[in-house]
């Protein structure tokens, strides 16, 4: 690591930053916090090439999003003898699990900081204007309101907003528990100022975040029960969703006050990884088929309306046909609006990855493949629902892919597109007649 110039004149100070995210919204959220503190330093954002400052997020996912911040500390680096570069610092979940190792592949890097030292955001802040090497890998969250409220986001008119911090489940397979520490919940008081001081804003949709929305408040004696239906109440004109949830951890109290309020949405991200009870046992998930079966059924007899999502791994080391064949049973049973499907990735730290792992990559590619198939079925037969009803829809701006059209979100955080209005009111509730379904979007027109 370099060493803090003493004699560092103001003048010398970085003028111009440039933050880049990888993986997941909490990373993009803390992204934000950083941005939001360089613009109160006077700094300028600026693209990589120019930039005198670049924080780098990393994810630890999967080992492709580990190879793809490998590759941009190698490129950032370089801008140190060949463009503009004073300072680079890295964070995130993968930073903390490499930990000071890192510096010996790459010992040009100036701030080494880890997600749960974020309470120090300031400090890293100050140590990376200062241009002085700095390292804070703490292992948890202590106390995340004193993480400050980033000035704005820019996914409007949909603001995402953590409510808690880290993970007590440790699945087999999962990187997160050791990136992020142990859970740490929010305060009431502070979730709802943000909430305030987005509404204020303008925005129209809130989405809370959580490795596990289900178990916020377990350590502060509050519950998502309770911070919904504050939310709910004390701001009706805001949409509010949640992810993600754990199966089993969804109570009936939760769902009837879901079911209660109009601003509340009937949007869950239940991920299940795998339909098969020996393998959920491998992964060290906490419930069974059966109970994730009767979580969904709850579900859908307390909010008939529900959109459901999932995620699932394919591949896990041990996995057999039959084990296979139960996931793709799970994913005709449960009828999913959408289903995100990854191939299992080796993690460090991890107890799956000392497993025996006898797949070949070709066939969990096929594996993958046959699910992926499988889900845009289910998920076109599921949206058919929809076909010449209207649904309540949030704009978001104009398509990026589908000149002259409007992208926008149902409730059930749906992707809908339709003709351009003459007049774009970004962040505008209005209602849609859906004209055609796709399995990834649906058409339609302004009513």
């Amino acid at each position: 690591m370099n060493h803090e110039d003493p004699n560092l004149k103001v003048n010398e100070l970085p003028k111009t930053f440039f933050v880049e995210v990888l993986g997941c919204q909490m990373n993009k959220y803390e992204g934000e916090v950083f941005t939001s503190l360089f613009l109160k330093h006077g700094l300028l954002p600026s693209n990589p090439e120019d930039a005198e400052v670049i924080v780098l997020l990393s994810c630890a996912v999967r080992e492709n999003a580990e190879n793809k911040a490998l590759a941009r500390i190698g490129k950032y680096l370089k801008y140190k003898k060949e463009r503009k570069l004073k300072c680079f610092a890295l964070g995130g979940c993968q930073a903390k699990i490499w930990g000071e190792k890192i510096l010996e592949r790459f010992p040009k890097i100036d701030v080494l900081f880890s997600p749960a030292s974020l309470e120090d955001v300031e400090t890293i802040v100050k140590h990376i204007i200062e241009r002085s090497n700095y390292i804070n890998l703490k292992e948890s969250i202590t106390n995340p309101d004193c993480i400050p409220v980033p000035e704005n986001q820019y996914d409007f008119p949909s603001a995402y907003l953590p409510i808690s911090c880290g993970c007590n489940q440790f699945c087999t397979y999962c990187a997160v528990p050791y990136g992020r520490g142990r859970e740490k919940s929010r305060s009431l008081e502070s979730i709802l100022n943000e909430v305030s001081q987005r509404s204020k804003q303008g925005f129209k949709e809130i989405i809370y975040l959580g490795q596990n929305c289900d178990s916020y408040g377990k350590d502060i004696g509050s519950s998502l029960k309770e911070l919904l239906e504050l939310s709910a109440k004390k701001f009706p004109n805001l949409w509010f969703k949640c992810i993600t949830s754990y199966p089993s951890m969804i109570t009936k109290e939760l769902l009837e006050t879901i079911a209660s309020y109009d601003n509340l949405c009937n949007y869950f991200s239940i991920p299940m990884q795998s339909g098969s009870d020996r393998i959920l046992k491998l992964m060290n998930r906490k419930y069974s088929v059966e109970q994730y079966r009767n979580s969904i059924n709850m579900i859908r007899e307390i909010i008939p309306d529900a959109v459901i999502t999932s995620d699932f791994i394919v591949g896990f080391p041990g996995e057999t046909e039959k084990d296979f064949q139960d996931t793709i049973n799970a994913i005709e049973e449960f009828k999913y609006d959408t289903v995100n499907i990854a191939i299992y990735s080796k993690r460090p730290f991890t107890p799956a990855s000392k497993f025996e792992d006898n797949i070949s990559y070709q066939e969990k590619a096929q594996r993958a493949n046959i699910l992926i198939k499988k889900a845009e079925e289910i998920s076109l037969n599921f949206r058919k629902q929809y076909l010449n009803e209207v649904l309540d829809v949030l704009i978001r701006g104009e398509d990026k892919k589908k000149k002259g059209f409007i992208s926008s979100r149902t409730k059930g955080h749906q992707i809908v597109i339709f003709k351009k209005r003459n007049k774009l009111d970004q962040g505008l509730k209005t209602k849609v007649y859906i004209t055609s379904v796709l399995s990834h979007y649906m058409m339609g027109e302004e009513v």
